[in-house]
């Protein structure tokens, strides 16, 4: 049963970033940064679901460009996290290790899409 729910949870999440990453085509990572709307989206998303603790958007070069989390007056990287690394030669989804969160403040585990 716990499994069973916890592919569901995933295709959800799944779903909600292939959504997302659908509605950037053909923006420029400068236009996604300063995108208010979407950053507020961002957040709802996050707040209205038990199952995402955050979600960020990041370039090629794993630079987070846009997040529902607070503003970052540091510049957050993840070029060097598993689920990031996973995706650099390819598409698809990528399930990272468990890692605590810095937005959450809990274990989390990262979904990714490219």
């Amino acid at each position: 049963m716990q499994a069973r729910a916890a592919r569901r949870a995933q295709e959800t999440n799944e779903l909600l970033l292939r959504d997302i990453d659908a509605q950037l085509e053909g923006r420029s990572w400068t236009e996604i940064g300063f995108d208010r709307a979407l950053r507020r989206r961002l957040q709802h998303l996050a707040e209205a679901s038990e199952a995402i603790a955050s979600l960020a958007l990041a370039d090629a070069a794993g630079q987070v460009r846009a997040s529902s989390g607070p503003s970052q007056s540091v510049p957050v990287n993840v070029a060097e996290r598993d689920y990031f690394a996973m995706l650099r030669d390819g598409r698809g989804l990528a399930i990272g290790a468990p890692l605590m969160s810095q937005v959450a403040d809990e274990a989390v585990f990262p979904l990714a899409i490219r």
